[in-house]
């Protein structure tokens, strides 16, 4: 007898209750693990993302769900601020096994905003020295 997923949990659930638990309950758990086959869709999407911006994508999907085994926020993976994702450590380089973690998106917007930062002021730098150099006292 084939499986279905609950659309709201994705926990399987046999047709012939035409219902999961959670949903004949109505506590709606939030933290159960997902089918495997959405792990994969979730790899693809995010190697798919990743090549779209120009980011070496080096991962293979075991690889990549070891990292989100490891981290155990699976379940609360997401686009939320207080949820979680993969982020490159320093916002660059490709996507390998030594080079991301499992942060909130918060956390991983901060990063952003201070590599930015720090790229910017370095920039500046760089301007003002020319600038300073093309003047003639």
């Amino acid at each position: 007898m084939p499986l279905h997923y609950c659309s709201y949990c994705a926990r399987p659930y046999a047709p012939a209750s035409r219902v999961c638990i959670c949903e004949a309950n109505r506590g709606r758990p939030k933290s159960y693990p997902k089918p495997l086959s959405y792990a994969r869709l979730c790899f693809h999407i995010q190697r798919c993302n990743a090549e779209r911006r120009n980011h070496e994508w080096l991962l293979t999907f075991e690889q990549w769900w070891a990292v989100w085994e490891a981290s155990d926020h699976w379940h609360e993976r997401g686009r939320r601020p207080d949820q979680y994702c993969m982020a490159r450590d320093g916002d660059e380089g490709p996507y390998a096994m030594d080079n991301v973690s499992i942060i909130t998106n918060r956390e991983n917007r901060k990063r952003q905003k201070m590599v930015r930062s720090e790229a910017f002021k370095q920039e500046q730098s760089v301007r003002m020295t020319a600038w300073h150099k093309s003047r003639k006292l």
